[in-house]
């Protein structure tokens, strides 16, 4: 199994402790100009995990030994439908920097 299909697997079974320690002891999170360490970001990827949090057309556009970089949609508070996408540099089979961008999906 890959780790994309690890990391799925954890997510749809809301196994948070496996989804945690997957994370790299250095990992950092960026979202634009927002930037979390792991005890920051962990918080919030519970919160979105709680409150039922699932992907639509969740796919993994590629993924080796360094990188994970996968694709999904959200629709926002407001109607607009976003494509993001995600991509995850790897460390010792563990997410080592994360980061996000979400465009309007027209």
């Amino acid at each position: 199994m890959s780790l994309f299909e690890e990391i799925v697997k954890a997510w749809d079974a809301k196994d948070f402790d496996t989804l945690a320690a997957g994370m790299h002891e250095d990992f950092i999170w960026m979202d634009g100009y927002d930037v979390k360490t792991l005890d920051e970001w962990l918080p919030g990827l519970k919160h979105e995990m709680d409150s039922g949090f699932e992907f639509n057309k969740l796919s993994c556009l590629f993924e080796n030994e360094d990188v994970i970089a996968y694709q999904h949609f959200v629709t926002d508070h407001n109607g607009i439908r976003h494509r993001v996408t995600n991509v995850m540099l790897l460390k010792d089979r563990k997410v080592y920097r994360a980061t996000v961008i979400r465009v309007p999906d027209n």
